[in-house]
């Protein structure tokens, strides 16, 4: 996605300037006041879909992504990852999982309970 985002040829389009990076992982840096389920120096995964009251948006397309020195995403987007998962192993995960849901849900109509 990021490199079709980068050639022009997404179907999203993107505002300038733009920091791309769809698939990041990390260490927690600092968390907000009220967030008590993550603490800093986790390592860490991002859901890169952020749910708005407008839809979804998504991290490098929509707002700046995992190629910034620092992320700010809400902590239900954060998904702690064994010290044995490296960060680029890491890093792959939310791709295929949005893939195959993409495909199961939005493309296939799979409902619940099927």
């Amino acid at each position: 996605m990021d490199l079709r985002l980068r050639a022009g040829k997404s179907p999203r389009p993107v505002e300038l300037p733009h920091i791309g990076g769809i698939d990041a992982a990390g260490d927690v840096e600092a968390v907000g006041a009220n967030v008590t389920e993550i603490a800093p120096g986790t390592r860490v995964v991002i859901d890169p879909t952020v749910k708005t009251p407008k839809g979804n948006l998504v991290m490098g397309v929509n707002f700046y992504g995992g190629f910034a020195e620092y992320l700010k995403v809400p902590a239900t987007n954060v998904v702690p990852i064994p010290d044995e998962v490296s960060y680029d192993d890491a890093s792959t995960l939310p791709i295929c999982y949005i893939t195959a849901w993409y495909g199961l849900y939005d493309r296939g109509g799979l409902e619940n309970g099927e």
